[in-house]
């Protein structure tokens, strides 16, 4: 097997020659030597390969990915953005490299004491019935189990789950959902979603709620009827499109405490339906449900429920990838960038990740090819990166970031996430949304202006990124930094093995390439 990796990386380096173009905003020479079907397409289906193992961190197909752009970084010229020596280059001078620590939750086991209405126990162990994130520490112990409707505490609206109830030191079951979603006409609908913005059905806010008073651990439960077999890690394949379970798990800088500790259990349909029924609120939900989606929270007395749970915490490197192009004004960087991790396998099953983000991955690929191609110099540094740990909470670029001190005059950051798709009600492929910060209305200029010289113009679906941290602009927007975020639009396949580069919309995808070329080209003329 390791004699296989070179040989491939070879076979694909060969199959891309960056020929010399001209840096034109609009010049089609240029464009037409890479942005094209046949090289998108070809890049795609390698990252998003079985070889690549869906790229998760820390794994060796994470550390193939990573090879295989650092590889494409100096194929197409550009100086290797974090070596510190001298010397011949190598591949690792375009690495920047980092520790996490990797938490796995390596036992765990749940057993709920019988409820009214129960004759026995209900044991519990992962496979197929649930996943555990936020496990940080080992937990072994029984403990009293409380229901506490959907774990919402929202007391501007006058509505807390927890009213009346302790919550330190038990098992707290909450249910996916938010007050009154089985009535959408009724009044709890409507208070809740005219203050959506307050953030009340935040589940994260939930999960933080929980923990702030004291609860060992939340098990979430689903509140839909089962949708046949059990979907879970073993038969993803066949279920996507679905609700699927995959186990995670966690990881943070050292020294970085978590956000929330709570761990938390993620039951499956079926395993929520069994766990209702063997806690005795089966019954329970159905009536507070039919009562408009107000639930009163539940003691449950005298149901407790034992937990297992060990936890190993070991220490990992992982690089971001990054190269640039040496520019006439040094003062200045333009950064190109997107994650190249995924998820890589759950058991025999390969989450792909062919357009999150493996397409984001080809755009930064594909503009470093086409600008380092150019034997031009540009007007400003123009770097190119690939970080790795989105998935796992923004934790590449976070540490980029944090390291901004050795990399001065970063005056934007352009990101691209999930590039080859579409919403299922975007049938044209029309939608591109752009996200910037408010006080950037320059940048939302140059996206409308650039999108009007395109042959096929977008439909613009722009956005502020305040408060919002779906992908790693977030993570340079918190520093003060100008971004401006690509995205093409949600869809079934989305986190599901069925992410595959067969279902790229490849025009769309040049389209948005040639309306990122031209940003980049405008924002550098700027002075």
């Amino acid at each position: 097997m390791k004699n296989r990796i070179p040989a491939l990386l070879f076979l694909v380096l060969i199959a891309f020659p960056f020929l010399p173009t001209t840096l034109q905003a609009q010049n089609k020479e240029k464009e037409s030597s890479l942005l094209n079907d046949q090289n998108l397409s070809a890049t795609l289906q390698l990252l998003a390969s079985p070889e690549f193992e869906g790229r998760e961190t820390g794994t060796r197909g994470g550390k193939l990915a990573a090879n295989y752009i650092a590889s494409r970084m100096m194929q197409a010229g550009l100086s290797p953005w974090f070596k510190t020596g001298k010397g011949a280059t190598q591949l690792s001078d375009y690495f920047q490299p980092f520790s996490l620590i990797l938490y796995t939750p390596a036992k765990a086991a749940i057993r709920i004491s019988p409820g009214k209405g129960s004759k026995a126990a209900l044991s519990m162990t992962p496979d197929g019935n649930y996943i555990i994130e936020d496990a940080y520490q080992s937990i072994n112990g029984q403990y009293p189990l409380i229901f506490a409707g959907y774990g919402v505490h929202a007391p501007a609206l006058g509505y807390d789950s927890y009213k009346g109830m302790t919550v330190k030191g038990k098992v707290v079951m909450i249910m996916e959902g938010y007050p009154g979603e089985g009535d959408t006409l009724g009044a709890t609908w409507k208070a809740f979603r005219s203050h959506a913005k307050e953030g009340f059905l935040d589940f994260e806010k939930r999960l933080k709620v929980a923990d702030s008073l004291g609860a060992v651990a939340l098990i979430i439960i689903k509140n839909e009827k089962p949708k046949g077999e059990i979907p879970g890690e073993k038969k993803a394949k066949k279920y996507c499109g679905e609700d699927l379970l995959y186990q995670d798990n966690e990881y943070l800088l050292p020294g970085k405490k978590p956000e929330q500790s709570l761990p938390c259990y993620y039951l499956s349909s079926n395993a929520s339906q069994m766990i209702c029924k063997a806690s005795g609120i089966d019954n329970l939900l159905k009536t507070e449900l039919s009562k408009g989606g107000l639930p009163q929270s539940n003691q449950l007395a005298g149901q407790t429920v034992d937990i297992g749970l060990k936890v190993t915490a070991d220490t990992i490197i992982v690089v971001n990838v990054g190269g640039y192009l040496r520019g006439k004004d040094t003062t200045r960087t333009i950064l190109v960038g997107a994650h190249y991790d995924h998820l890589g396998k759950r058991g025999t099953d390969i989450y792909f990740g062919s357009d999150d983000n493996a397409s984001g991955t080809t755009g930064v690929l594909t503009l470093a090819g086409i600008f380092g191609g150019s034997g031009n110099i540009p007007p400003v540094n123009l770097a190119f990166a690939n970080w790795t740990a989105e998935e796992k909470g923004l934790i590449g670029s976070e540490y980029f970031a944090s390291q901004l001190a050795s990399k001065p005059g970063i005056e934007l950051y352009i990101n691209m996430d999930m590039i080859s798709r579409s919403a299922p009600d975007d049938i044209a492929g029309k939608i591109i949304s752009i996200g910037t910060r408010p006080q950037d209305e320059n940048l939302k200029d140059v996206a409308k202006n650039n999108d009007l010289a395109l042959d096929e113009s977008f439909t613009l679906d722009l956005w502020d990124v305040t408060g919002h941290t779906g992908s790693d602009y977030a993570s340079f927007a918190a520093k003060g930094i100008p971004v401006m975020t690509f995205f093409s639009g949600f869809h079934d396949e989305y986190h599901t093995p069925c992410d595959t580069p067969d279902r790229a919309d490849l025009r769309k995808m040049k389209n948005i390439l040639r309306l990122v070329d031209g940003c980049i080209n405008s924002i550098m003329q700027q002075k």
